[in-house]
């Protein structure tokens, strides 16, 4: 099982790495809304991704019982397995993520704070906006 698990991680980063950077070759109006990011960036996309959603809702979409209303055989297994896989995927993958950040240099660029504060800006300008509009 742990075996699929790190194919799903290479296949998943192997994805990332090329709709990224595929779909900007194949549209020159993508590559000049939003130019190729660097290689970094995506690779930590392709490291953080989620990790166990699909698998942890197919083992719980397992039924209590068949349909004679016995068990259903090795349910609490393949709950129990699909859990700790998933678990120590996510402790691995995030314990590991700030030396990949670190390794491979990224640093902040700020522009989540320009996001930010531009976001607030304009909240409160269309507020203002609203009560002069309520007041007149």
């Amino acid at each position: 099982m742990e075996i699929r698990r790190s194919k799903k991680i290479v296949v998943r980063i192997v994805w990332v790495f090329t709709s990224t950077y595929l779909l900007r070759l194949m549209s020159a109006s993508l590559r000049k809304s939003d130019p190729y990011p660097v290689w970094q960036n995506v690779a930590i996309v392709a490291w953080t991704g989620m990790r166990g959603v699909v698998s942890l809702a197919a083992a719980l979409a397992v039924p209590l019982t068949l349909s004679d209303s016995s068990p259903f055989p090795g349910r609490d297994y393949i709950l129990f397995i699909t859990f700790t896989v998933t678990l120590a995927t996510l402790v691995l993958q995030g314990l590991s993520l700030p030396v990949l950040i670190r390794r491979l240099g990224v640093m902040d660029d700020g522009l989540a704070n320009v996001e930010e504060r531009t976001a607030r800006l304009k909240a409160n300008e269309a507020a203002l906006a609203y009560l002069a509009e309520v007041d007149s």
